[in-house]
């Protein structure tokens, strides 16, 4: 039994080790942290674009914690962005298991760059020696423990998810298995309490981690249970149902969310990526742009020493190996994803686990196999060296650390970073005077899917940090339906009526334009009052009067409340096709483009109907829209396969015109092409025309 000094310098010696680990895998992060963050483009390549804007949404993230923790807890969840929505942190993780480490770097430097490099590092410090710790309790070998440290900390899965760290952070979940066993074999309240509040925080670092967490915990505690004294595995039971209690707490904004229809549940074809064979754990294959499920040969060959030797022998932890292996089972078949031949695990979890179907990456799971593989190839080393003296353990505990090193691809694991500019002066600006009000950047993104957009406004939204005004845009794992409101009038100013639809639904008073990534009109304009420039940076002051107040109303739709009529007035009701007929009075396209990119078209449509066409509302299969899509010389449809729908940014009454303004992606090949568009409500086609577009080079 160690010393409290004793046990202190233990501790302090396991967290330098992985400290110095962590520092040479990942260097030149430590080095370069304050003001550098991952090269995805760099790191993932082509994949890099899908996930450039990940670190900026992370980093965003914890600020958004830090701020509303210490001005205002109680709207934590009522973020800056996608004003004026309610709950918008509730549309990807809140990371608040990651705040402890995040926010005493961040609020001693006051630089987020610095605090989200310094997070990122210890969620491997702490994983490592938090398995280290575990396997240490089952065997009693130190060495043991470094080892599945090791090999859990510096996983190619985990190397691979760097843009993902809300995937990382796994220091939790061997400190839940370790006070679980503590709580069965002593039953203090200090172990109890360790239970219960390891497994809240790891659940509260990202809800794939909190299933991750459900799953290990619930098979392990059900193995191990077995035979132990009744009331320490009620006692123990307790405590978890406490620590999950609490974070149910912190997940009704969630629950919220989703019965307001702010989320929608996601269908069968969403989900990504899974691992489709075992072979992928034995070579080192990846799925996908960054998910790399190889376990390493090295680590697979020590686990499977350690199940076979449990089992024959017979050992006192042979319940706990039999409980890694069906926790290694379990991983294995989540990881396979939703079956077509039948139902699988997955699909069970689906249907019966609250909010699992929002999991939409199954291949994630493999951070299951993981974790069982680094607890059984500890145990594995522990019987292989049990019985050495401590110089040679270690020595070849040593040895073997170096050999998992060049099995795992660390010593050709080079980790690329880039700078991160300093904030343009227009944010300290608007920290000074914006008063709180609403702002809006532009430019905004050109459809759904674009991806420099995408990066453009999380971007944003974490210069956000700076002022924290409410934004109309922003970034999240999922978008508000009132993003898709807001976006087309946005893409359409200074155009008044836009300005006007703007001001009237969330209250806008600020204007920022990015001249460096757009064109616009210097003139004077309606509405809009020049109030400071830095560079190609201009600050708008809003000064119009905004013909109706509806920013009430867009929160209470917003709330799940249904909706009749548009925010106009016009009635949301099915329209039959002779009152869809449209002119099109103008269809601008340019005449040639590459391929493969998209190209600005401004088209102005006349309403030739009886009836007004519906156009301010959420609810889209309700609202006339404006459909494109490409068609070839012979008349046949080419891609890309989804073009966006066109939502037109006013109610239009019959004789009168609306103009909308997109970024429409053009074919992949060269060629002539049309683009046609129709007025359209639901499955009924009102009017049509075309404008021929010719893709060249390569």
């Amino acid at each position: 039994m160690l010393s409290g000094s004793e046990r202190g310098r233990t501790v302090v010696a396991v967290l330098g080790l992985f400290t110095v680990a962590t520092v040479w895998v990942l260097w030149p992060l430590a080095r370069h942290g304050a003001d550098h963050i991952l090269d995805v483009h760099r790191f993932y390549g082509g994949a890099g674009w899908l996930l450039a804007s990940d670190p900026w949404l992370y980093m965003w993230v914890l600020g958004w914690d830090t701020h509303a923790l210490l001005s205002a807890p109680t709207r934590l969840f009522h973020a800056n962005i996608f004003h004026p929505a309610p709950l918008t942190l509730a549309l990807s993780d809140h990371l608040l298991g990651y705040w402890p480490l995040f926010a005493p770097f961040y609020l001693a430097t006051g630089n987020p760059v610095a605090g989200y490099a310094a997070t990122l590092l210890l969620s491997f410090v702490l994983s490592g020696a938090a398995m280290c710790w575990l396997v240490r309790h089952w065997t009693g070998s130190w060495a043991a423990g470094v080892v599945a440290g090791f090999v859990f900390a510096f996983a190619p899965w985990r190397l691979s998810q760097l843009a993902h760290m809300q995937l990382l952070g796994l220091y939790g979940l061997p400190l839940v298995l370790l006070f679980w066993d503590r709580s069965l074999e002593s039953g203090r309240v200090r172990d109890l309490a360790g239970l219960g509040g390891a497994f809240l925080v790891q659940c509260l670092c990202s809800y794939y981690l909190a299933y991750c967490t459900v799953i290990v915990t619930a098979t392990y505690a059900a193995i191990t249970a077995l035979r132990a004294r009744p009331g320490r595995v009620i006692r123990a039971t307790v405590a978890l149902g406490l620590g999950a209690a609490a974070f149910t707490l912190t997940s009704l904004p969630y629950v919220w969310v989703r019965a307001s229809g702010l989320v929608a549940e996601p269908r069968p074809a969403a989900q990504v990526a899974s691992v489709p064979s075992w072979r992928v754990y034995v070579s080192p294959i990846a799925i996908g742009p960054a998910i790399h499920p190889y376990q390493g040969r090295v680590a697979l060959a020590l686990a499977g020493v350690g199940l076979v030797a449990a089992m024959l022998r017979r050992e006192r932890h042979a319940k706990r190996v039999v409980a890694l292996a069906a926790i290694l089972v379990a991983g294995y078949l989540l990881a396979l994803g939703p079956s077509r031949a039948g139902p699988s695990l997955y699909d069970w979890l689906c249907r019966w686990l609250p909010g699992f179907s929002m999991t939409r990456v199954p291949a994630r799971f493999v951070i299951v196999v993981a974790f069982s593989v680094a607890g059984l190839a500890g145990i594995g080393w522990a019987v292989g060296v049990g019985r050495l003296p401590a110089a040679v353990t270690w020595t070849l505990s040593a040895a073997l650390c170096a050999l998992l090193a060049w099995d795992l691809g660390l010593t050709r694991f080079t980790l690329p970073v880039t700078p991160v500019g300093a904030l343009p002066p227009v944010y300290g600006w608007l920290a000074e005077h914006g008063a709180g009000r609403p702002l809006l950047e532009l430019p905004v993104r050109s459809w759904r899917g674009d991806l420099v957009g995408n990066l453009r406004e999380q971007r944003y939204a974490w210069a956000s940090i700076r002022h924290w005004l409410p934004h109309l845009s922003g970034r999240s794992g999922y978008f508000p339906p009132s993003y898709d409101l807001i976006l087309p009038m946005a893409r359409r100013l200074p155009d008044p009526a836009a300005l006007d639809a703007l001001v009237s639904l969330t209250g806008l008073h600020w204007i920022v334009v990015h001249g460096d990534d757009m064109r616009w009109d210097d003139r004077p304009m309606e509405g809009l009052e020049l109030a400071s420039t830095f560079g190609s940076d201009r600050v708008y002051r809003v000064n119009r009067r905004p013909s109706a107040d509806w920013q009430a109303e867009l929160v209470r739709r917003l709330g799940g409340s249904g909706e009749s009529a548009t925010f106009a007035g016009a009635p949301l009701r099915p329209l039959p096709s002779r009152d869809l007929r449209a002119d099109f009075t103008r269809v601008d396209l340019p005449q040639r483009s590459p391929p493969r990119l998209a190209v600005p078209a401004t088209i102005t449509v006349r309403n030739r109907g009886r009836r007004t066409w519906p156009g301010l509302a959420l609810a889209t299969d309700r609202l006339v829209l404006l459909r494109t899509q490409w068609r070839d010389s012979d008349g046949r449809r080419v891609g890309p396969a989804a073009l966006p729908a066109l939502r037109l940014t006013a109610d239009v009454p019959p004789g009168e015109e609306v103009s909308v303004s997109a970024m429409v992606p053009v074919p992949p090949a060269p060629g002539r092409y049309r683009l046609v568009v129709r007025s359209m409500q639901g499955g009924r086609v009102g009017g049509r025309a075309a404008r021929v577009l010719e893709v060249v080079g390569s």
